[in-house]
């Protein structure tokens, strides 16, 4: 449609049409041999109409040695695979780029600076096989999820299997027989999951994300730190309450911040809210000594004021006592909250998955992937650090005067022996 003259165009398609010839694409796919010549070299012959080609026919039209399709208009299309080198795909000016399936991220970067001349467009069409594994999830799908709107020009659009009317119904269940949950909604709904794996499986947004709001009255706070070493410093604040729920109501994540401004950073948010958290619990490694200045970073964030202790890292552990509030109590509401600007722990929670099963003969301990895991690192050292919850304050039904009056008489006169402890003040 956008390679060929308006008046060219079916009346039923016009208002698809965006671009005038001459149009300049790139089309690229997994492979030449099969991918590109077995399937969409074949669907685009039958689309174009020969009169419309170079030369009235597709023989003229194409040219096989440099893979470029031309148009009587003056428009191309040109064909590249993911199996090039990234050099192949410079010098050309387009208008539109069309990916086959999720791209090398290095092909995409390179493509996509061919449009900034037109300012053009990309479009991808692809089952996400790779999950959220996915260059694509990160860049596109997650921000777009949580509803960013500097996405502007960013358009998503889910089909299911079931759209397809030319499925039939024994046929889907046939395919995707013996999938697991996650594979079958990237098959058959084409949505990112995690393929291998995923930890907290019972996280749900809907249900351990909150709206942000106050934190609770009569809380304890215990703040959680993950230092790192070239990767994210990452901090998360918990609030438990009474009844023993977790309330995680603030993060904190930086890079290439030394302790000095990270422990500034801590103190800001604690002043933000007006909080004085009851304790700081740190990755264990901090207590190691640094080559470079002689101390550690326990010792260092002590020194500006976080006094840090060193958390437990039985890692599996703490999974499973995390996973653990995840569970709901026996009034159907979560044991752990968190509100919902904290989009990096979020995201985590959401991402968090074992390893790849283990090839034979290698070990088959099941271990996390080490990747964006940072603020869960910090909030799993507050899980083992197993605080307690505050007691229930008493209720007082006294008026307020009342109850000023005889609480100030109790602290001056209610001591053991007073006569006052007649009036039942002690």
């Amino acid at each position: 449609m956008q390679a060929i003259p308006e008046e060219a165009v079916p009346k039923h398609l016009l208002p698809y049409k965006i671009f005038k010839p001459p149009f300049y694409c790139r089309l690229m796919t997994p492979d030449f041999d099969h991918t590109m010549d077995q399937v969409l070299l074949p669907k685009l012959r039958e689309l174009c109409p020969v009169d419309e080609l170079h030369g009235n026919s597709w023989s003229r039209a194409y040219d096989k040695r440099h893979r470029v399709l031309r148009f009587k208009s003056g428009s191309w299309f040109q064909f590249n695979s993911y199996k090039q080198e990234v050099a192949d795909l410079s010098g050309a000016t387009l208008h539109r780029i069309h990916y086959d399936e999720s791209p090398p991220k290095e092909h995409r970067t390179e493509s996509k600076i061919r449009l900034v001349r037109q300012f053009g467009q990309e479009i991808f069409t692809l089952t996400p096989v790779e999950g959220i594994e996915s260059w694509l999830y990160e860049d596109m799908w997650e921000p777009w999820e949580r509803g960013e709107r500097n996405l502007s020009r960013v358009e998503i659009i889910t089909a299911s299997m079931d759209d397809n009317p030319y499925l039939t119904a024994e046929a889907r269940e046939w395919v995707l027989e013996g999938l697991s949950s996650e594979e079958k909604d990237a098959r058959r709904r084409g949505l990112f999951r995690a393929l291998h794996g995923l930890i907290y499986s019972d996280f749900n947004t809907k249900i351990h994300v909150v709206s942000r709001g106050r934190i609770p009255d009569n809380v304890n706070i215990i703040v959680g730190i993950d230092p790192g070493t070239r990767y994210a410093v990452a901090v998360v604040w918990c609030a438990i309450d009474s009844s023993g729920r977790w309330h995680i109501f603030e993060e904190l994540k930086l890079r290439s911040m030394n302790v000095e401004t990270t422990a500034d950073a801590i103190h800001r948010i604690n002043a933000k809210w007006d909080i004085d958290p009851m304790s700081y619990v740190i990755d264990p490694s901090a207590r190691n000594t640094l080559h470079q200045t002689g101390r550690s970073d326990q010792e260092l964030y002590a020194e500006y004021g976080i006094p840090a202790a060193p958390g437990q890292n039985d890692v599996r552990t703490g999974i499973k006592r995390l996973a653990g509030l995840l569970a709901l109590d026996k009034e159907g509401s979560p044991r752990l909250v968190i509100h919902d600007d904290c989009t990096n722990l979020i995201a985590e929670f959401k991402k968090y998955r074992w390893k790849e099963p283990p090839k034979s003969g290698e070990e088959t301990r099941e271990a996390p992937t080490k990747k964006d895991d940072h603020l869960l690192d910090a909030l799993r050292y507050c899980v083992m650090q197993r605080p307690w919850a505050p007691e229930e304050p008493e209720e007082d039904d006294r008026p307020p005067l009342q109850r000023m009056m005889e609480d100030d008489l109790a602290r001056e006169w209610g001591k053991a022996g007073d006569p006052m402890n007649e009036f039942g003040l002690v």
